[in-house]
Parts: structure tokens; sequence; C-alpha cells
């Protein structure tokens, strides 16, 4: 989300792989797959949040 907003007119493309055996099949099967993914998706909101805030007091000059 992040690279998009950045470079809008980048074409993304995404492979899923498989990491530690966990992947988009079976990440929700283990604690430790969710814990790993729910830890990227925290990562993910932390940087969107830190991304709005930083647009926000920008656009307040």
């Amino acid at each position: 989300m992040y690279f998009q907003w950045t470079y809008p007119e980048a074409k993304i493309m995404i492979c899923s792989i498989e990491i530690q055996r966990i992947n988009k099949e079976s990440w929700f099967k283990s604690s430790a797959g969710i814990k790993h993914v729910m830890g990227e998706l925290m990562r993910c909101g932390t940087l969107i949040y830190r991304c709005n805030s930083w647009l926000l007091s920008t656009n307040k000059r």
C-alpha cells in the first residue's frame, strides 16, 4: 500500500511464497504462522498510520 501510494504509476505484482513452512494456505493453522502473519500486518498498519500522520501534519502548513 505504501509503495502504491508513493509510486501510483507503478504496477505491483505479488507472488506468494512459502517461508518456514508458512504459506497462504496454511498460515492460520499454526500459532507460529498466525504470529508471523499478524506481526507483518501490525507493521503494515503502523507504517500506514505514520504516513497518514505525516500527511496530515504537512497539509497543516
